[in-house]
Order: C-alpha cells, then sequence, then structure tokens
C-alpha cells in the first residue's frame, strides 16, 4: 500500500486524439507535489517537445531553487523517452534523469511481470534515495533549508527562445 513516485507524466490529448500538453507530477520525500506544464506546439506529430522554466519546487535538500529546467520529450507511440536535464543559474548541467520505455498493453498478466520484476520498487527508489543522502552528506555537501512551497500548484514550461535552443544544442 507504499507508493512513491518521484515523476509522473501524463499525456493530455484534444478531442482529435492530438497531443496537447504532458502534466509533469514531481513528487518530493516530504509528501509534497507539483506539476510542470508542458504544452505541445500545434500540429506536433512524431517530433521532439523541447520547454524549459524555472526550477519552482523543492526536491532535494542537496539542490537550491537556482536552477532551470530543460524537459525534452518525444511525443508517446510504441516507444517513449523523457529527459530533463537540469542547470544552475551560469548553464552548467547540474542534475540529469532521463526515461525511455516501450508500450506494453496494460492487462493483468503484463502487470503481475511487472510485479515479479521489480518487487517491492518503491521500497528500493526510496531506500536508494535515502542511501544517496547518506554519501552525500558523508562527502560534506551541505544540507540546504526547505523553502516556502510555490505559491501555484502548476508552473507552465515555455519553449526556448531561437539563441538558447542554438546554446542549448551546442
Amino acid at each position: 500500500g507504499y507508493v512513491f513516485n518521484p515523476l509522473s507524466l501524463f499525456y493530455c490529448h484534444r478531442p482529435n486524439g492530438e497531443l496537447a500538453a504532458v502534466v509533469l507530477e514531481v513528487n518530493n520525500t516530504f509528501g509534497e507535489r507539483h506539476c510542470y506544464l508542458v504544452e505541445a506546439p500545434a500540429g506536433a506529430g512524431a517530433e521532439l517537445i523541447h520547454r524549459g522554466c524555472a526550477k519552482a519546487f523543492f526536491v532535494s535538500p542537496f539542490l537550491s531553487l537556482d536552477m532551470t529546467y530543460d524537459f525534452r520529450l518525444s511525443i508517446p507511440g510504441e516507444r517513449v523517452a523523457t529527459a530533463i536535464l537540469g542547470r544552475g543559474p551560469d548553464a552548467t548541467p547540474i542534475i540529469a534523469a532521463v526515461f525511455a520505455g516501450a508500450r506494453r498493453a496494460l492487462t493483468d498478466a503484463e502487470l503481475a511481470r511487472a510485479f515479479v520484476r521489480h518487487p517491492l520498487l518503491t521500497l528500493k527508489v526510496v531506500a536508494a534515495i535515502h542511501l544517496e543522502a547518506v554519501k552525500l552528506i558523508a562527502k560534506g555537501v551541505r544540507l540546504r533549508s526547505k523553502p516556502i512551497r510555490p505559491p501555484r500548484a502548476v508552473t507552465v514550461a515555455r519553449a526556448p527562445e531561437p539563441q538558447q535552443e542554438r546554446d542549448l544544442a551546442a
């Protein structure tokens, strides 16, 4: 009965089936949640959606809010990929999270296979997060105090400016 999903993605479609947006729901280990809304460009087909925004939500006591996120999301099909790059104030990469997966049917058999392949996955994720925290503290990384929660529950990510797009591609 215990669940912890650091990141969940929800793909929102228009009535005609076209992708309208992706909601990235971020949860921290303090029991809090914040969403980032990534709007898909009109007519988005199999292209990559690239958006960015300032970090608005406290996730880790080792990282400040003085960061930006660079979201790169594929349009889901038989495969899907997500990449999130966190950059410091000088655009230096600080953290990267990447996921790639293949579509599977939502059947009892697939759910049973997932359960057998990944037993106690939530406990493993939470244990791994806390183990990494212990390692960082042992290395002398200082903890940052927890700021107040963002005033809004959702942050809208925007398309990068043309110059930013060239800089990020380099």
